[in-house]
Order: structure tokens, then sequence, then C-alpha cells
């Protein structure tokens, strides 16, 4: 095992050194770190986006019981109001 090679991780501030990497190898690690970038923004637009649209969803869902609450609410308004129509043509 390489004692140098542990002290240097040991100091590792997560920023990738590239030194002693012939040229092309460095353009490739560099390329390929922007990809890694460009698909975590990726990701993270598409989570923002679905959280976006299940909020949505929610709100919705909210809204429905909300009206189905209406709706049930004034079924029984005109049911009590066919009721008291029915005890006074009875009258």
């Amino acid at each position: 095992m390489n004692d140098d090679n542990e002290a240097n991780d040991a100091n590792d501030d997560g920023e990738e050194l590239d030194v002693g990497l012939p040229e092309t190898e460095r353009q490739e690690l560099q390329c390929l770190r922007r990809e890694v970038q460009q698909e975590i923004m990726r990701l993270r637009q598409e989570n923002d986006r679905l959280r976006a649209e299940r909020q949505h969803e929610t709100q919705l869902q909210e809204q429905r019981r909300l009206l189905q609450q209406q709706v049930e609410q004034r079924r029984c308004f005109l049911d009590e109001a066919d009721a008291r129509m029915v005890r006074v043509a009875r009258r």
C-alpha cells in the first residue's frame, strides 16, 4: 500500500487533481465532469418539475374535496327544502 497516496487522500478537499495525467486524459475527465454536472442539473430540474406537478395535483384534490362537500351541503339543503314544501302542501 502506498502511504503517500493515503496521506494525499486524507487531505483531499473533494476537488479532483489531474496533475501528471496526459492532456487527453485530463480533457476527457473534464468532459466527463461537465457531463455529470449537466446530468445532475437536469435531474434537479426534473425533480423540481415533478414536485410542482405533485403540489398542483394535491391542490386539485383539495378543491375536488371542497366541491364535493359543497354539493353534499346543497343536497341536504334541498332535501330539507323539499320536506318543508311537502309539510306546507299537506296543511
